[in-house]
């Protein structure tokens, strides 16, 4: 148990960094240093397109919409885990729940690279959930092996 809460904090802390990175790049003085310090930090993690991101503040968030989802829903999943996560990885191998939780995404660009459907904000965010949630049960899961005891409950 708390090895999951420490990976919820970390991961929780993580996204509070995404939200607040928009509010503080809004304010003034030292408060959008911070906020532009932060927009650093997340540019080798995700491209900060203008158009494919959240906004606050009228600031974009430092990660894009579907970037938001996997972080988000990553989140949500380590809290899913002792009930959600446990079945499911019961009933699926580690490579299937990888296969599904990347399916949404690898057809949703590639049905807009090949410009047969649009990518919305709808999907980004519903395939990024999906992904983060699953994403979350798998590493959960070998984290708990890796340590090797019962302490990721």
């Amino acid at each position: 148990m708390r090895t999951r809460l420490i990976l919820i904090g970390a991961v929780g802390l993580w996204c509070c960094l995404i939200v607040a990175t928009p509010l503080l790049a809004s304010g003034e003085g030292g408060l959008r240093i911070a906020g532009r310090a932060l927009y650093v930090f997340f540019s080798p993690v995700c491209h900060q397109w203008d158009s494919h991101s959240f906004h606050l503040c009228g600031e974009k968030f430092p990660v894009c919409i579907r970037c938001s989802a996997i972080y988000f829903g990553f989140l949500c999943g380590i809290v899913l885990y002792p009930t959600l996560g446990r079945k499911i990885e019961q009933r699926f191998s580690a490579r299937t729940i990888w296969i599904a939780a990347a399916a949404g995404m690898i057809i949703d660009v590639a049905l807009s690279t090949a410009g047969i459907s649009d990518s919305s904000a709808v999907t980004r965010v519903f395939t990024g959930g999906v992904f983060g949630i699953l994403a979350a049960f798998v590493l959960t899961s070998l984290l708990q092996e890796l340590i090797g005891s019962s302490s990721v409950q």
